[in-house]
């Protein structure tokens, strides 16, 4: 249940951010950030869309998942956004990050997500998985 309440608070900050920029993020961040780079948020603008239309697809997964008790299918949901969000980590320099990468690759590792996740729900349809007190 921790894992559908998270992606829900990600769904929001996602979707209130491309809200209140009007579609513009790129446009809405650079002029919140005044200390950044020039060039810190360009080309976003379509990428974050992308990211919150795939997060609302994992999220909806998280609900199907959490609601027939498959705990293991909540497992898998979340690999391709951990793997993206480990390299982000490991391969940014955060002293001046390169926000297009960074959501390029984690609209990659969204999409493995979604990808893997309806693959093995449908080769495992009929397994039954007794992980009811992992949803409590």
């Amino acid at each position: 249940m921790a894992v559908v309440l998270l992606l829900a608070l990600c769904l929001l900050v996602l979707g209130g951010l491309v809200i209140v920029g009007r579609g513009d993020v790129e446009s809405y961040l650079r002029s919140h950030f005044e200390n950044a780079r020039i060039d810190a948020f360009q080309n976003l603008s379509g990428r974050v869309e992308i990211l919150t239309l795939e997060h609302a697809v994992l999220f909806l997964l998280a609900i199907f998942a959490a609601r027939r008790m498959r705990a293991d299918v909540v497992l898998v949901l979340l690999v391709g956004p951990a793997i993206s969000l480990a390299l982000v980590a490991i391969g940014q320099d955060w002293s001046d990050p390169d926000w297009f990468v960074i959501v390029a690759v984690c609209v990659i590792g969204w999409f493995a997500g979604i990808v893997f996740t309806l693959l093995y729900w449908a080769t495992h349809r009929h397994m039954v998985v007794v992980t009811s007190s992992a949803f409590k």
